[in-house]
């Protein structure tokens, strides 16, 4: 219908309504009035008859309306039975009948009364041709604001979607049924404290229907876990804004004991793809439970990404896959206070239960009391980014002098130990530099330096045991404990716990902004650049660390082979290389400058192989210099050598001479072209021993 049209038509409606009121309120009760009634009443009928004739392709749009109820039924031939609605006829509904164009009106008994046309026509015409065309005319504008309602902000609240529902493709409904919002579900939800039902629900239903993407957009609390698992999907993805465990969560007494909130994994093969991403977690104040760890075969080739994560015991939790796990992203944006950021283990079960090829970057993995990484046997090939500080406060290294009955722990979890008044958790033990370490904790007290004022809880000399493994009795001298004050201890904080003394190398790759300490086994295994604010040996490859003093030529550039000493090898400035141990070549030739003749006999001439001049480098004082000269020669018998010194360039000191009789030697003065310029000392040959006879002069400065 032509926008002009429907202008039209609600005016003449208009024009209707008053014309009809006016002779409704002019027949009602005074007849001298009748006239002025019927003028006003003839106004109504030329009026709602224009309306009627502008607004008739309007009338389209009254079945888009079947829902509002309409009390003018149309022009039918005979009486109706319902509304055009299709419910029941109401008194006061009225019709027109096609054949003789009469209007009727329904009644309580159920009959139908003709309307006369005096002033109860005018008041039909009211009805009918104000009424019924207002409506109509409400209708249309009404439809023809829709548009512009849908992109007003309360639009989408008008627009109906059912997750059960199928909808034809390009749809919003096709579209909404792309992924699962998990409040699709929230009727299950029985617990304010508890939507791990309407999660694992809504995972089910995506898994059934083949739908790739479950998400949560709201703060959830759970008691009890999301499982991922008998899932098929590869590149299923769960997103989550922020999830929380609550008060009811399962406390564990053990850092390897914790419940995992998110379980992820299958029976047959594991997941590959899949993409897992929270915002926030947070494990419950008491740091109850894990926030994600692979269950059953577990889960490969996937990403897990944490923004936050805190209060967790253990965020990501590697340790109970049954099978081969390996290229996972562990990425977050600021994990802090909970007990450990990663762990990396093998599964307890299962038949090469191995986690390796992880990439781990956590923009800031800080201030979490057990460290910030931990591998423990496996978890080669780990690539690991991002910065860590504050890491480990409650750990202890202590240096071992007695090992009776290490063997016995060495490699298990889970074990407590004790000096007879104090219990410590037992991490793992190691080797460094011919001596045994062992790592132990505190479940929830600070063992660091500056917490404790420096007082550890064992005492050195004490006899350690352990509380459930027979034949423990070690005893140690010193103890390492976290600090900002590195002049008491090896490191600052504890952020790797590179536990790979039980397993074949470690080749883990760390490359990160900050790093304040690392601790463990094998490290001559694995790649470690990093900096801080107090160690200057950062740059570590297996083991062996590089670092400059700067200064220009009198700076060290010094390398240390820290898996032997911490004391530099070789140290290298612009004046010496500077080694600390034996220099052992074997049977290799040391090579200074080197000169090769091919000598034919003589006939009594000699023949330049060689020459010096007095060297001006290297000198404490204005002290000459002396070079050692070695011949050998591809004849048996024809050899040599000598020392020559050489203070200035007009002359030369031979001694040490050792040649035999199959050749000569001879030296002289050579000079610039000026011929008064001494330039240094011409060394000649002459042999008469054999037609030819190659030689190699090899000469060394002392």
């Amino acid at each position: 219908m032509a926008s002009n049209d429907v202008i039209k038509a609600q005016r003449y409606s208009e024009e209707a309504k008053v014309a009809a009121a006016t002779a409704k309120l002019y027949s009602q009760g005074n007849s001298d009035y009748s006239a002025a009634a019927a003028e006003a009443a003839a106004n109504a009928l030329a009026y709602s008859n224009n309306s009627e004739s502008y607004s008739y392709s309007a009338q389209q749009y009254y079945s888009y309306s079947t829902q509002l109820s309409s009390w003018f039924i149309g022009t039918l031939d005979a009486a109706p039975t319902t509304r055009n609605d299709g419910s029941a006829i109401a008194v006061g509904d009225m019709y027109k009948n096609g054949i003789d164009d009469q209007v009727y009106s329904y009644n309580s008994d159920g009959t139908w009364t003709n309307i006369s046309y005096d002033a109860a026509t005018a008041k039909e015409y009211y009805e009918y041709g104000v009424g019924n065309y207002e409506y109509i005319s409400e209708l249309t504008a009404q439809n023809y604001s829709f548009g512009e309602n849908l992109s007003k902000t309360p639009g989408s609240g008008v627009v109906g979607y059912a997750l059960s529902n199928s909808y034809p493709m390009n749809s919003a409904g096709n579209k909404l049924n792309s992924f699962i919002n998990v409040e699709d579900f929230s009727d299950l939800v029985t617990d304010v404290m508890d939507y791990s039902p309407a999660f694992n629900a809504a995972i089910a239903y995506a898994s059934t229907n083949s739908i790739g993407e479950v998400r949560g957009n709201g703060k959830y609390t759970i008691s009890n876990p999301i499982l991922l698992v008998g899932f098929p999907l590869t590149g299923f993805k769960l997103y989550i804004n922020e999830l929380y465990a609550s008060d009811n969560w399962p406390i564990s007494n053990s850092l390897f004991g914790g419940t995992a909130m998110i379980q992820a994994g299958v029976d047959g093969g594991n997941i590959n793809g899949i993409d897992i991403w929270i915002n926030r977690v947070d494990g419950n104040v008491n740091r109850r439970a894990d926030a994600i760890s692979p269950i059953r075969n577990g889960m490969s080739s996937s990403r897990i990404w944490i923004g936050m994560a805190m209060y967790c015991n253990i965020v990501t939790n590697f340790s109970n896959n049954t099978s081969p796990n390996g290229s996972t992203d562990i990425l977050g944006g600021f994990w802090t206070e909970n007990r450990l950021g990663v762990y990396l283990t093998n599964g307890a079960t299962g038949s090469a239960q191995i986690n390796e090829g992880s990439n781990v970057d956590i923009k800031f993995n800080a201030a979490n009391t057990h460290g910030g990484i931990m591998c423990h046997t496996y978890g080669q090939y780990l690539q690991v980014k991002g910065n860590m500080d504050y890491n480990g406060k409650n750990l202890a290294v202590i240096r071992l002098v007695d090992t009776t009955g290490i063997s016995n722990i060495w490699g298990q979890q889970g074990l407590k130990l004790t000096n007879g008044t104090t219990e410590l958790d037992f991490m793992f033990h190691y080797t460094k530099q011919g001596w045994f370490y062992v790592v132990v904790s505190s479940w929830e007290s600070s063992l660091a330096y500056t917490d404790t004022d420096g007082t550890f809880v064992w005492t050195a000399g004490d006899t350690i045991s352990c509380t459930t493994v027979d034949g423990v009795a070690i005893k140690f001298d010193t103890v390492n404990t976290a600090t900002d004050d590195t002049s008491i201890g090896n490191v600052n904080y504890f952020d790797i716990l590179h536990d790979y003394e039980m397993a074949p190398f470690a080749r883990m790759n760390a490359n990160m902004a900050y790093l304040s300490g690392y601790i463990g086994g094998k490290t001559y295994t694995s790649n470690l650049v990093y900096a801080n604010s107090f160690d200057g040996m950062t740059t570590t490859f297996q083991d062996v660390s590089i670092y400059n003093t700067g200064n220009g030529q009198y700076g060290w550039a010094s390398f240390v082979n820290r898996a032997y000493s911490d004391i530099p090898f070789l140290n290298v400035n612009g004046d010496y290389v500077n080694i600390a141990s034996k220099l052992y070549m074997g049977y290799r030739g040391i090579e200074g400058g080197a000169s090769i003749v091919q000598l034919a006999v003589g006939n009594g001439t000699a023949t330049r192989v060689f020459g010096l001049s007095d060297q001006t480098t290297d000198k404490y004082l204005n002290e000459g210099t002396v070079f050692r000269v070695t011949m050998t020669s591809d004849f048996s018998g024809c050899f040599g050598s000598f020392d020559v010194h050489m203070k200035g360039n007009d002359s030369c000191s031979i001694f040490n001479e050792n040649i035999d009789a199959s050749w000569e030697l001879t030296a002289q003065t050579e000079y610039a072209d000026d011929g008064v310029t001494a330039t240094g000392v011409g060394f000649y040959a002459r042999q008469e021993s054999q037609p030819s006879i190659t030689m190699k002069f090899n000469i060394v400065r002392f």
